[in-house]
């Protein structure tokens, strides 16, 4: 559902008929006609204040030379528009929509709106999947309009811009235009062309720059018998380009951009005005919204003495004019109160997410068209910068992707969660006071990207064309069964599996080995992404401070914990069934869980090598077995098991642990070649020097001499201080891994160069690693000949 049929609400409308030219939607309208602010402003001169090649669609563009074209003329465009597209039919006239209400129960918006049937105002209520709002940022009932002191005196008309009467006879008049902004710029030249004068009463200048009406070089471009299609794309950019070189130059250089455009407003007007009074703003350009004037039209009437400029404040209206606080008279039969706008977000609806009502000022922006925690909603705001069709097409399109996402993999609903607190920052960065009087009632915008855009159509171009699943800030979900079972179904998925293309985060995510290093870091990086996590690790005290980051991060989320020392056989069965019946939502099991031993072959007793493998080897092998009925139920679901690089070389002096990283590589591959035609993911990861605990806590063979068990001690905590990468990076590259669905996963330089190594000698490759360790620190033990005692400290890179 799109609320709206303006500029915005059509051109959404349109981006979704040409991306789901099958799907359904219907556009809400509470006035009588499409338009938007192109039907509602009547006012005299109306016309746009940017260029209609960046203003017209970007898959219809505007059709001729006119650069700043009049209303009439944008409304005709607009409306050939729908009706190009078929948009037109599927508008609902007069339906003015108060509040929308989430049920997360059945993934729908119930929207309210009145409309009025054989006289009597009713509401109806209306179910849609996805819920848009195009109603700009500004109250269509009723503009800014200040009170003034003797306006019940005056004897002649107050007139408002936004509502303006059509019999309203000028001709001859003395009339005076109160404001200083785009309305009363666009007025005075028009109403000075049958009034007998018209005067511009300011508070405040503001810098006033004048553009050609029309531009030449669409005539020089089809002279060259150029495709219209590529004349409007180059007429797009050059306009793309050009304004935001302007609005850079005038953000970084006001000085100088203050200078040129008083030198250039000096040239207009000579003589025939104060320059430095009347057209001198005491801000900067930019810092409010510049306006643009075509051909000059309200300097060419001051000129003409047809129009004046007054800067001043009222002091009270008298039966037949103005009095001003500096003491000027301004004869008036005529008042315009060109006072500016009232912003009010969403048109004046209310959302309320699961009951709960959703506080604007409470939320953040997302890439500036979805708020934080708020499933399957966008509004479209423009920019205030450039033109407002540049943005909003942004939106529109980049929504549309979104909706085809959803669809294609099979999810119900999108909402973004901020992953991380930041400064926020006001949503619109003017200092117009339309501005300033309201935007407290608007949303946030964050400190940093996707929360806070550019406001640069370029750099945000770049980041709206980002993939959706690499995302942190989204979370996909799907819904519920009601079942005894539990699992993940909606009518979506019911008739469709999910492509093996990627993995998209919804459910749960069992991870092992998480309450530090590694572990930690992913049942982080996987909530950020939506899931649902289970952390594992024997070391209670350690989960209970990662339920604690997760849940204050993620309260929307389901965490759970299970304290089991991974090295009890019997336990671990036990964990296995447990995870089954009580998580049937599993999508992505995780064995990350490993511990380290020290020593050659013949230091390393059984029992050194059967506590090991049951960690590193036996626990991820019960796990996977109990789990695969729950993975083989959610199609698309996927296994992730974390090797070694010592899963791709076995070193001397690590043999107990390179037989388990080998190991749990051979099952990988195998689980992988089994299980893809059941639509299940098998990643095996190699992480290389990963800077966690892992080498510190390494256990030391118990068959070693005391001399020899000290050297191990010692070797291990200078080992522990030449791995350099963070568990937070390896985290990110498993997590990207996995979202890819990649069989392998090498993280790191220190992982990378020994499988290369092994691949191109697979016979001699200890002979080869040893020639390159004086490069690369960390291998200094790998194939290193040494003698026995000297073997018991041999270095390791684990997880």
């Amino acid at each position: 559902m799109i609320v709206g049929a303006g500029l915005s609400g059509i051109g959404a409308a349109c981006h979704l008929a040409r991306q789901r030219p099958h799907g359904s939607f219907t556009l809400l309208e509470a006035r009588g006609d499409l338009g938007g602010t192109w039907d509602l402003f009547r006012y005299p001169g109306i016309r746009s204040d940017s260029d209609m090649f960046t203003l017209g669609y970007s898959f219809r563009p505007w059709p001729n030379s006119r650069a700043i074209a009049d209303g009439p003329a944008i409304l005709r465009y607009l409306r050939d528009t729908a009706v190009e597209h078929g948009i037109d039919r599927r508008i609902r006239y007069g339906h003015r929509v108060v509040d929308a209400a989430w049920d997360s129960s059945i993934a729908r918006w119930i929207v309210t709106a009145e409309t009025v049937r054989e006289g009597a105002t009713v509401l109806v209520r209306i179910r849609c999947r996805w819920l848009s709002v195009c109603t700009g940022y500004y109250r269509y009932d009723q503009g800014h309009r200040p009170h003034f002191e003797g306006e019940d005196s005056f004897g002649g008309e107050i007139i408002s811009p936004q509502h303006w009467p059509q019999k309203l006879d000028w001709t001859g008049k003395r009339v005076t235009v109160i404001g200083s902004g785009a309305t009363a710029v666009t007025l005075v030249p028009a109403l000075a062309k049958a009034a007998s004068h018209v005067t511009m009463l300011q508070r405040t200048p503001s810098y006033i720059v004048s553009v050609p009406g029309e531009d030449t070089m669409v005539g020089r471009l089809e002279r060259l018998s150029l495709p219209p299609r590529l004349v409007a794309r180059i007429m797009f950019w050059k306009n793309v380009v050009s304004n935001i070189f302007s609005y850079e130059m005038a953000r970084h250089l006001p000085r100088l951009c203050r200078r040129l455009i008083r030198k250039e407003t000096q040239r207009e007007l000579g003589a025939h005005l104060d320059v430095d009074t009347h057209f001198n703003p005491p801000y900067n350009p930019w810092d409010q919204r510049v306006c643009a004037v075509p051909d000059g039209d309200l300097f060419v009437a001051i000129r003409d003495g047809r129009a004046a400029v007054v800067t001043d404040t009222i002091e009270r209206l008298v039966a037949n004019g103005i009095q001003t606080s500096g003491g000027q008279f301004i004869p008036s039969d005529i008042v315009v109160a060109a006072t500016g706008l009232q912003m009010m977000p969403l048109g004046g609806m209310t959302l309320c997410v699961d009951g709960r009502p959703v506080s604007l000022p409470d939320s953040l922006v997302y890439k500036g068209m979805m708020l934080s925690d708020v499933p399957n909603f966008n509004l479209v705001i423009g920019y205030t910068n450039n033109s407002w069709t540049l943005k909003a097409d942004l939106v529109s399109s980049t929504v549309a992707r979104l909706i085809c996402h959803l669809e294609r993999r099979g999810f119900d609903f999108v909402r973004p969660h901020p992953t991380k607190a930041g400064a926020t920052l006001p949503f619109v960065d003017l200092r117009s006071g339309y501005v300033q009087r309201a935007i407290t009632a608007f949303p946030k915008q964050g400190d940093r990207t996707p929360w806070r855009l550019h406001q640069n159509y370029i750099f945000d171009l770049r980041l709206f064309r980002r993939d959706f699943s690499r995302d942190p800030a989204l979370q996909f979900r799907r819904l519920q069964a009601a079942g005894p079972a539990g699992q993940l179904a909606s009518p979506a998925t019911a008739a469709k599996e999910l492509s093996m293309s990627g993995f998209d985060f919804s459910g749960t995510a069992i991870v092992t080995g998480a309450a530090g290093g590694i572990g930690r870091a992913l049942a982080r990086q996987l909530a950020d992404r939506g899931c649902d996590v289970v952390v594992v690790d024997r070391d209670e005290q350690g989960l209970n401070a990662v339920l604690g980051e997760l849940r204050s991060g993620h309260p929307n989320s389901v965490f759970t914990s299970y304290a089991v020392d991974l090295t009890d056989g019997a336990a671990v069965q036990a964990l296995g069934e447990t995870l089954a019946q009580k998580h049937p939502a599993t999508r992505l099991l995780v064995n990350n869980a490993g511990v380290a031993l020290s020593g050659s072959f013949a230091q390393c007793s059984k029992e050194d090598f059967d506590w090991l493998l049951a960690v590193n080897l036996q626990a991820p092998i019960d796990l996977v077995r109990a789990l695969l009925p729950v993975l083989r139920r959610n199609r698309g679901a996927h296994i992730a098991n974390i090797s070694s690089v010592f899963g791709l070389v076995a070193p001397a002096g690590n043999v107990a642990y390179a037989t388990s990283k080998f190991g749990l590589r051979g099952l990988t591959e195998a689980l992988r070649a089994e299980l893809g035609p059941d639509g299940i993911g098998v990643t095996c990861v190699h992480p290389g020097g990963i800077k966690t605990n892992i080498a510190l806590a390494s256990r030391i063979g118990s068959a070693m001499t005391a001399e020899e068990h000290v050297a191990a001690e010692k070797a291990n905590a200078e080992f522990d201080k030449v791995l350099t990468i963070s568990a937070e990076a390896a985290a990110r590259a498993i997590v990207d891994g996995i979202a890819r669905r990649r069989a392998r996963v090498l993280i790191g330089a220190s992982a990378k160069i020994p499988d290369l190594v092994a691949r191109l000698f697979p016979s001699h490759y200890h002979g080869v690693v040893s020639g390159l360790e004086a490069a690369i620190g960390w291998l200094s033990s790998i194939g290193r000949r040494r003698s026995p005692a000297a073997s018991t400290t041999a270095k390791r890179v684990v997880q």
